[in-house]
């Protein structure tokens, strides 16, 4: 086992020591208010998905051309669309992990299902690292850089990078210095 002797200030991430590393694990919101949201969310999805059954109970002159098609592609959309919306934010919902092998020099970037089983992983070895920086999120209304939340972004060329993790910038700070120390000056 390697101690990873890091302090993390607010418990929005779960730091746990692995075999020859440590895993980092951004942990999931459960307020009520994220629990609200998520349920709106795939309610919503869920009326458009009724939607797209719905269509083949409207009268055929509604439509112009041919009816059947016209059903059909309206169904198939509306089902491609809001199906997977339905289904990872309501069924089958999934967590990303970055796990530090120190001893193989490589990152790991893992997806678990919501009982914390790996579904992919991709390896990432430390030669392939330029840096680690924290990019902060932009609001997808306004555009505008949101303050204090953010993701350690690991650049593996000028323009190709992968995101790590996510969460507040007082809680990424350690785990950034820590990720520095061991990625970039091994």
């Amino acid at each position: 086992m390697v101690e990873i002797g890091l302090e993390i200030a607010n418990p929005n991430i779960k730091a746990e020591e692995t075999q020859n590393g440590y895993r980092l694990q951004a942990i999931e919101s459960r307020t009520v208010v994220a629990r609200f949201f998520r349920i709106v969310f795939a309610l919503f999805g869920l009326a458009f998905l009724a939607a797209g059954v719905v269509v083949w109970v409207l009268p055929d002159d509604v439509f112009q051309g041919d009816p059947f098609s016209l059903k059909v592609i309206v169904t198939v959309a509306t089902w491609l669309v809001f199906g997977p919306i339905v289904w990872f934010s309501f069924i089958a919902p999934t967590t990303n992990a970055t796990e530090v092998d120190l001893e193989a020099r490589v990152v790991h970037q893992i997806t678990l299902n919501k009982r914390g089983e790996p579904i992919k992983q991709r390896s990432i070895p430390f030669d392939n690292v330029m840096g680690l920086d924290f990019v902060r999120n932009t609001s997808a209304v306004t555009e505008n850089e949101l303050p204090g939340y953010g993701q350690i972004y690991l650049r593996l060329s000028k323009n190709k990078g992968v995101s790590l993790i996510w969460g507040e910038r007082r809680d990424l700070e350690a785990v950034l210095t820590k990720l520095r120390a061991d990625i970039t000056n091994t």
